[in-house]
């Protein structure tokens, strides 16, 4: 869901796992009201209410710069590609189980907005709720030369259409499937990529 949901309903998870600035993302466009919540802030995801976007970015900490200052390399945009293709996995994950383990682990510390679409979510479970749908669908990775330090990726995709289902099983909130285009910023330290920032164009 487009954690990009709270901060595509990320994280991803809509922004929707997803997906990253200080503000904070509204919920997902609902029938009813979506349940109230507290936390800093996806929007998500991932892949997040699917229309919110987050805007200022945060200053990147205990990361090594890789890539950026123009061309990057072939190779360094084929890992960055299967990176953020396992950034989207990990926000559906998130989104559909309740399981933030593996979305956690994939954001650099410094990444508030990604932090503040995961408390999104969480938020939702807490309340013994759950996300059925929004999922990234279709994605298409490109990533874009720039001068900025960060190798950036931006993910062309579909927010699947997603409800909110309380312990009863009620609906008591639903989105449409929606477009969605995150820009992931990643930075390497020895082998291991991390977001710090996720921001939506």
């Amino acid at each position: 869901m487009r954690f990009s949901l709270g901060l595509a309903a990320s994280v991803a998870l809509a922004c929707t796992l997803t997906a990253c600035g200080g503000g904070s993302p509204e919920p997902p466009a609902l029938d009813t009201p979506a349940p109230t919540q507290s936390v800093s802030t996806p929007t998500p995801t991932p892949s997040a209410t699917a229309s919110a976007k987050p805007t200022a970015a945060p200053t990147p900490t205990d990361v090594v710069e890789t890539g950026g200052g123009g061309k990057v390399d072939a190779a360094t945009k084929a890992a960055a590609e299967a990176f953020v293709q396992n950034v989207l996995t990990a926000l559906d994950k998130a989104t559909t189980t309740g399981d933030f383990k593996d979305a956690q682990a994939v954001f650099d510390k410094s990444c508030t907005t990604c932090k503040d679409g995961i408390a999104y979510i969480q938020g939702i479970y807490a309340k013994n709720q759950k996300i059925v749908g929004g999922e990234y669908q279709d994605p298409r990775f490109s990533v874009v030369d720039s001068p900025v330090a960060d190798v950036v990726v931006r993910v062309d995709s579909t927010v699947a259409a997603y409800k909110v289902v309380n312990a009863a099983g009620k609906t008591i909130g639903r989105a449409g499937a929606e477009p969605d285009i995150s820009n992931f910023h990643l930075k390497k330290s020895g082998d291991t990529w991390h977001v710090v920032r996720w921001s939506y164009s």
